[in-house]
């Protein structure tokens, strides 16, 4: 091929085929063509999904269903399946148009009017078509659309403007519309049954009726021009949203029948497509501008918003270039548009901002494209100061001004650059200098200036003083470059001169003409070359330097278009208009490669690394990439690949880098060949020769050789403990024979003679001594590479061996019988060993893999070490490898000394007098670098400045060191020795050495003798009499013992405390419980429970509902405790996403503890640490399945940190949750978190001291009402948490505050006395704020929605006795558990009747579980949504529990029949399980399908049962009189036709008949003012259908 092959193509979006939209679960895929391959995008971030391969033609239509994707180019279609194309189906003639989904079916349409019905089900059986209709001549098919509804018929839209309705399955024409007299360009269905819109050629769109032929609205487009695209939404908005040819997208209200709003410059082109996504406010557009937007109605005024898009340019690139390394290309585009793309990830790609172009073309009504900046013709760019300012600036077309870009920010910058204000010309070139500071410009009349890019300002212009006129070039400046220093500048005229200019002095330094009109020139900065291109098509390079041609290159027949050299100057690529790309060697001065494209190169780009090559071609919107081959080949040179002279036809890299066709495919597989050839041969190169003086390393891992030295030692540690068990039992596949002692014994494949296995003994031994046959590979290398005397191929092969194998290999060599002298020499053993020491000779000497060598004869030495010493002719090649060692290590030895001394010397300068010579530790402390001037004075110590303690810091100078006892006493008799009379300050540092282990002593508190530490003294100096105490720094790992200690009892701060003060209110009992278990042995000093034998608590947990004081009663514990301040952690934010630092965040809450307990022992301060939401991350080990472990880990951890091996004793754990059941048992044994303390929901008298608490400041301060009764309060809130009577008092006051307010004037002063919350505030605020643990009377009220009615002596008897069952379960002790199911048919009122059950029984906790909340639920979600209700019902004192519908729970369906099992037996589970000990419920369950719970067994599961009836006449009587909605003479005869009626159905039916005849009756009947009458009561009473 070349060695640049083709990769892909960037930059396309979307082309002038229509996109096609669909769903796969819960996220929605656009499909759109580009070119000859089809991309698709998840809609949720417009992010590339896919890319297939590319087609032979481009794609004419699109069609996509699930993982199939159909694609129309030519008058084929290809099929695929994701990416893989499965099939292709061959049968029309003409062009195929249209592509239509069709249920299981494609419809495909071409332009001669052929339709043809596919089946892609089954596809690679079914490749012909299954029908075929032929449309009417004289119809040029423009559109296809299947009405919605319209069983096998499709509608068509002819260019002729009539539309046909065709049925596919008859292939018969059923109907034609004669149209608008316009053509019909669109065409699409919308929500509503039978109703289309149609889009014409002359900008109507017709919203047509096919069922009556009627237009219902007609709409026009303001810009006349065709309607393109049509969209409804089906969001529920009456929207039809239409595009125009001229990239305008109009939206037209339906239900106004007007236009709503209109997106002006939507897109720059056409408007290709519109769809609304399914139930969604988003509308998405493609358009021939190669963009793809994403429009979403969120605003008040129904506008809609561009939400996302994805874009490329919609006109050619005119300018690219690699940016950041190669990851992203500039290009600027004949569409005025600047962009950034990515090579790496498409989503990065985007286009530079030229500031609100978008609000100035709205505000001044002018399209975006009028205010965009014109085509950018040269730019440049500087990496450098890319965070500081702006780094890259472009030239326009026509524009007499340069304008910058922020990179950074992807933004234009803020200066413009303006050369010569007093006669602006057009800018042609420029250039930023290699520092990034400065740009320099050149305009058409010659005029060169520079400017500053961070200020925007002008530092000078460069003016050609041995000219006439003040300019720099005489004529268009066609180029511009700058040099690496800052040295030079080259500027190019358009006649063929170029001047080389000092670039600080702007002067001319030197200048030479071409000969010829110049076009453009490029400068590499590193070889200081310049490359011009002349209009007589010829190359030529320029030494800038020494001024002189050094190449000319010749071959293009056309104008040269654009060239770049490569990274390091040696490449020199060249694109011309004859459509030929070339590729010049600079040093070989001839051209190496040469491709033709059929679409001529208009600018190109190489990247840093030499990888990719971009270009930009003519009449293409994309850019280009081609992969640079002798980057990824072993080939040693390119000319295996490249074509030399000759110039090779290839083609365009397609969007995909996916290959299709077979041509390319050939055309890899000769390439594969010949690469493989070169490969080949570049195995077998002779690698460079060595440096001399130093030696060559092996570049094997560290660990591979290292493990040849340390094979012992791996051995033995990887030794088993025990021998090997016999199993138990055999394997099935074992063939097994029976044995006397009944061990098994399995059968022999050999022969039961003795005399045979002698035979094989005997040939065995025979065999052994044949070396030969047995011989190895490292044997066979090893003698070969002996023989030729070249031992790479054996280094390379022991090389590729694992330590442990290459050391079997050595063994094998070993000799272990004696023989005699003469035989033992002509062993091969023997010989290979002595190979081995000729081996070892000549890698040493050539010192090739020096590390490897040195490890490998380690070990055979160690092997053979004894064989050596005892044969001489070994010991003489021993000899000669000991010699050639010890030369090549005192030439190592002496490299290592020369080094060691050139760094010694630098590193300990002579220290000149007036000098001080700190070392590394004084360095740092006193802040002050090698060199540095430092003012030094005299310290006079004043009087009494003796220290009378001193807190010293210990840590050790060698890190690592293991744990060490320090006899602090000891210590500290030393330190006086050393350091009697020595000024010491907080924070300094100094060594100590102490029994032959060096450590540093850091100050950390140093107190004067009758000075307070308040007054700022923070150094003293040392006495005989100071006491100090030593601490052990964090994890140092020092021990100290003798440090006297000064132990305390007291924890807390008060000797006495109110826990209303501290906030805490209604648990008294909780607190005392803890108090007991957790405090009690910490009041006395340590030396009492070390001789109790006890051990401190050191965990706690407070579990219980939300919202009861949890977290605050442990934050007010860790305030009393007089320790360190307690931590508190959340449960989540332990956890992080990298491996190891969740583990690490828990030990780090323990590190202050640790480092206490190791200083000082049990005299070390308490420290508290409160989990919140300690379910979070200590779940019950084995419970999560996220295959992280992390939370396993993170219990593990916190064991061992409480209860394991070095615990600590001065450490209380606290932990909160409201899930006691999801924590691992481990946590919760004694010694852990042993004291387990529930929080529950406040009695009355708690509740009465919460309310208490909150209102204390408002009665201080008079602001509560006379009328407040607290009590009252408390005994109303029941089962409110602490949190929610806090909410309550809130509420309150938020009342009470209101009223002092004005709407009218809220800057009118506030009285505070008249600020007063009173009793009906606290009123308003209860109904408010609902407990979550209190009754659903919302829920209960609205399944008695009319109320409850004196309905007879039946329903009132089976209500007396559910309100015994309540009387029941609040006087018995006996059975705090009491079931009742209600049956009876479906309406009789069984629901409202336990909901009044539920309201009347006046407990604190009623919930309704019904089917209806759990619509769409799991199983398994179902019922832990249903066993959470009784979890929390646990938590009252008193709960009813309503299960409505029961079968519907069960999800029973009479055809099967089938129910849900899992649901059944959690039910009936739950109704029999106890509550806990002081908690009673009563549950009630209502069903119509008594049979069906009795078959399941649920019926057993209840106490008692009754049947709710339906209405008897007497009764029916009954509820009518009370509803007082008949006349008294009608009464009796609706009450007879209502027998056997359920009261559901009778509200029903009054409800309908109260209507009236023709409606609006209805309020008169209920207010008493008109009756129903009887006749048309007894026409709607045969509407509703009685079971």
């Amino acid at each position: 091929m070349g060695i640049f092959e083709p990769f892909r193509a960037i930059g396309y979006i979307t082309s002038t085929v229509p996109f096609s939209v669909q769903r796969l679960g819960t996220e929605t895929f656009v499909t759109v063509s580009v070119g000859k391959a089809f991309q698709i995008y998840n809609c949720a971030k417009l992010n590339l999904v896919i890319i297939s391969p590319q087609l032979p033609k481009k794609i004419r239509a699109l069609a996509s269903y699930r993982d199939f994707t159909f694609a129309a180019f030519g008058n084929e279609i290809a099929v695929f399946k994701r990416a893989h194309q499965v099939a292709t189906w061959s049968k029309h003639v003409a062009k195929v148009d249209l592509l239509l989904l069709f249920g299981e079916h494609v419809l495909s349409l071409d332009v001669e009017g052929n339709m043809f019905i596919w089946a892609f089900k089954g596809i690679e059986e079914h490749l012909a078509p299954v029908g075929h209709v032929e449309l009417c001549e004289k119809f040029t098919p423009t559109c296809i659309v299947h009405p919605d509804t319209y069983l096998n018929k499709v509608l068509v839209g002819s260019q002729e403007g009539p539309l046909q309705l065709w049925n596919i399955n008859t292939k018969k024409m059923l109907y034609q519309f004669k149209g608008w007299g316009s053509p019909v360009c669109c065409c699409v269905s919308s929500p509503a049954l039978d109703v289309v819109a149609i889009g014409c050629a002359d900008g109507k769109i017709h919203v047509h009726n096919l069922k009556l032929d009627q237009e219902i609205v007609t709409f026009e487009h303001a810009s006349r021009g065709a309607v393109t695209a049509l969209s409804f939404s089906t969001d529920g908005r009456p929207l039809l949203a239409s595009g125009g040819s001229f990239g305008v997208i109009s939206i037209w209200n339906l239900n106004k029948r007007r236009l709503q709003s209109v997106i002006r410059d939507a897109h720059d082109s056409s408007v290709i497509s519109l769809n609304f996504l399914a139930n969604e406010p988003v509308l998405m557009s493609a358009s021939a501008d190669n963009s793809l937007k994403m429009w979403i109605f969120d605003t008040n005024d129904g506008d809609p918003r561009l939400l996302r898009f994805r874009s490329g340019h919609s006109a050619p690139p005119l300018c690219i270039r690699f940016y950041s390394n190669g990851r992203h290309i500039l290009s600027a585009g004949q569409d005025r548009a600047f962009r950034l793309f990515s090579v790496i990830q498409e989503q990065q790609s985007r286009e530079l901002s030229q500031r609100h172009i978008s609000r100035r073309a709205k505000k001044l009504r002018l399209k975006e494209e009028e205010l965009k900046l014109k085509p950018v013709i040269a730019f440049d760019c500087a990496e450098i100061r890319e965070r500081d300012w702006c780094n890259v600036v472009t030239c326009h077309m026509d524009t007499a001004e340069a304008y910058v870009w922020r990179l950074q920010n992807f933004v234009l910058g803020e200066h413009i650059l303006k050369p010569c204000p007093e006669n602006p010309t057009p800018i042609k070139a420029c250039a930023i200098s290699a520092c990034g500071n400065f740009a320099v410009v050149g305009t058409a009349s010659g005029w060169i200036e520079r400017f500053n890019l961070q200020s925007g300002i002008s530092r000078g212009s460069y003016l050609d003083k041995s000219v006439t006129k003040s300019y720099s070039h005489d004529g268009e400046v066609i180029g511009l470059a700058c040099d690496s220093t800052n040295t030079l500048m080259i500027s190019a005229g358009y006649h063929g001169d170029v001047k080389v200019w000092d670039f600080k002095k702007r002067e001319l330094k030197s200048r030479w003409d071409v000969g010829c009109s110049l076009v453009k020139i490029v400068y590499h900065r590193v070889n200081g070359l310049l490359a011009t291109v002349a209009n007589d098509f010829v190359i030529r390079l320029y030494d800038v330097v020494a001024l002189r041609m050094v190449r000319e290159f010749r071959g293009h027949t056309d104008r040269i278009t654009d060239l770049c050299f490569s990274e390091d100057g040696k490449w020199l690529l060249s694109s011309s208009m004859d459509g030929s790309l070339r590729i010049w060697d600079v040093i070989l001065a001839k051209q190496i490669d040469g491709v033709h494209v059929d679409v001529p190169i208009t600018a190109l780009s190489l990247s840093p690394n030499m990888d990719i090559l971009a270009t930009a071609h003519s009449d293409q919107n994309g850019v280009y990439l081609w992969v640079n081959q002798s980057m990824y080949s072993g080939a040693p040179n390119v000319d295996s690949y490249a074509s030399g002279k000759n110039v090779v036809n290839v083609r365009l890299p397609s969007v995909s880098a996916l290959r299709s066709s077979e041509a390319d495919a050939d055309d890899k597989k000769m390439q594969v060949s010949e690469n493989s050839e070169s490969q080949t041969a570049a195995s077998f190169l002779i690698s460079p020769e060595q440096i001399p003086e130093l030696v060559t390393l092996s570049l094997l891992p560290k660990s591979q050789w290292q493990s040849l030295i340390n094979l012992d030692i791996i051995k033995a540690r990887n030794k088993p403990i025990e021998p090997p068990k016999k199993p138990e039992k055999a394997p099935f596949f074992l063939p097994s024979i029976p044995s006397l002692s009944g061990d098994i014994v399995f059968k022999s494949n050999e022969s039961d003679d003795d005399g045979e296995d002698e035979d094989k003994n005997k040939d065995s031994k025979n065999s052994m001594r044949n070396f030969d046959a047995l011989e190895s590979p490292f044997s066979k290398l090893l003698k070969s590479s002996w023989d030729s005397k070249h031992f790479s191929d054996f280094t390379h092969y022991i090389k590729g061996l694992s330590p442990s194998a290459l050391d079997i290999e050595l063994r094998m060599l070993e000799i272990i019988d004696e023989e005699v002298e003469e035989e033992l020499i002509q062993r091969p053993e023997f010989i290979s060993i002595g190979q081995l020491l000729d081996f070892f000779i000549h890698e040493i000497t050539c010192r090739n893999n020096f590390e490897f060598m040195q490890a490998v004869m380690r070990l055979f030495l160690k092997i053979h070490g004894e064989t050596i010493r005892c044969h001489p002719s070994l010991q003489e090649k021993a000899r000669k490898l000991l010699e050639s060692q010890s030369l090549v290590w005192q030439k190592m030895d002496k490299l290592f000394q020369s080094t060691r001394c050139i760094v010694t010397f630098l590193s300990n300068s002579h220290i000149r007098d007036g000098s001080i010579a700190l070392n590394a530790i004084q360095r740092r402390h006193a802040r002050v670098s090698t060199g540095d001037m430092v003012s030094v004075s005299r310290f006079v110590p004043p009087e009494n400045f003796e220290l009378a303690m001193l807190t010293l810091e210990l840590e050790f100078v060698k890190k690592g060191t293991k744990s060490e006892q320090v006899d602090a006493a000891l210590l500290s008799t030393q330190l006086k020795r050393k350091y009697i009379n020595q000024v010491l300050t907080v924070g300094q540092k100094a060594t100590f050495e102490y029994h032959g282990t060096n450590y540093i002593l850091t100050v950390n508190r140093a107190d004067v003798e009758g000075q307070n530490q308040s007054n700022g003294i923070e150094r003293g100096m040392l006495s005989q009499d100071t006491y100090v105490v030593f601490e052990a720094s964090n994890a140092s790992g020092i021990k100290i013992v003798n440090q006297r200690e000064a132990a305390s009892s007291n924890i807390f701060k008060h000797k006495e405390f109110n826990l209303e003060s501290l906030g805490i209110g209604g648990l008294g009992a909780e607190f005392a419980d803890i108090f007991r278990r957790a405090f009690a042995s910490r009041v006395f000093p340590p030396h009492v429970t070390s001789r109790l034998g006890i051990k401190h608590v050191k965990g706690m947990l407070l579990f219980g509902p939300p919202g009861t004081g949890k977290t605050l009663m442990a934050r007010q514990i860790g305030k009393m405790l007089n320790g360190k301040d307690p931590k508190i952690v959340n449960g989540p934010e332990v956890l992080s996403k990298f491996v190891g630092e969740t583990e690490k965040n828990v030990r780090d809450l323990f590190a202050d503890a640790e480092q206490d307990q190791r200083t000082l022992g049990d005299a070390s301060e308490l420290h508290v640490i409160i989990f919140d939401e300690i379910d979070a991350i200590c779940k019950s080990r084995g419970s999560t399945r996220d295959g992280t472990g992390v939370h396993d880990s993170i219990v593990n951890q916190l064991l061992t940190k409480i209860d394991g091996v070095e615990a600590l004793n001065n450490v209380l754990l606290i932990g909160m949750t409201n899930r006691k059941d999801l924590l691992d048992e481990a946590l919760l044994r004694p010694g852990r978190l042993e004291v387990q303390v529930e929080i529950s929901l406040p009695d009355e008298a708690g509740r009465l001291q919460i309310l208490q608490i909150h209102t204390n400041k408002m009665k201080e301060n008079s602001f509560l009402g006379h009328d407040i009764n607290l009590q009252e309060l408390a005994a109303r809130t029941k089962n409110y948490s602490g949190a929610e009577l806090e909410g309550v008092v809130k509420s309150a006051t938020s009342y009470a505050l209101n009223r002092q307010l004005s709407m009218d004037d809220l800057t009118k002063p506030v009285e505070e006395e008249n600020i007063k919350i009173t009793m009906e505030d606290f009123l308003h605020a209860i109904h408010e704020v609902q407990p979550a643990f209190g009754a659903s009377t919302d829920d209960l009220e609205r399944c008695r929605l009319n109320g409850m009615v004196d309905s007879g002596d039946r329903h009132n008897h089976i209500y007396k006795r559910a309100m015994l069952l309540v009387e029941q379960v609040k006087v018995s002790t006996r059975s705090p558990l009491v079931t009742c199911l209600l049956e009876g048919p479906s309406g009789s009122g069984k629901t409202a009747l336990a909901a009044t059950v539920g309201i009347d029984s006046d407990f604190p906790y009623v919930k309704i579980v019904s089917a209806e909340t759990m619509i769409g639920l799991h199983e398994s979600t179902k019922c832990a949504h249903i066993v959470k209700v009784f979890e929390d019902a646990y938590k009252s004192p008193m709960s009813i529990i309503i299960l409505d519908d029961i079968e519907r729970l069960l999800e029973y369906v009479a055809i099967g029949p089938r129910f849900s099992n899992i649901i059944s037996q959690t039910l009936m589970v739950l109704l029999k399980r106890l509550p806990p000990k002081g908690k009673k419920l009563l549950v009630f369950g209502t069903t119509s399908q008594l049979t069906f719970l009795d078959s399941v067994g649920i019926c057993e599961a209840f106490s008692i049962t009754y049947s709710v009836p339906t209405l008897r006449t007497e009764d029916a009587k009954k509820v009518l009189k009370q509803l007082n909605v008949f006349s008294e003479d009608d009464v009796e005869a609706a009450a007879e036709a209502l027998d056997d009626m359920p009261i559901k159905k009778l509200y029903m039916l009054i409800e309908m008949a109260a209507q009236g005849e023709y409606g609006g009756s209805a309020e008169a009947i209920y207010d008493g003012r008109e009756k129903i009458k009887l006749t048309h009561f007894f026409d709607c009473l045969q509407d509703v259908v009685r079971f």
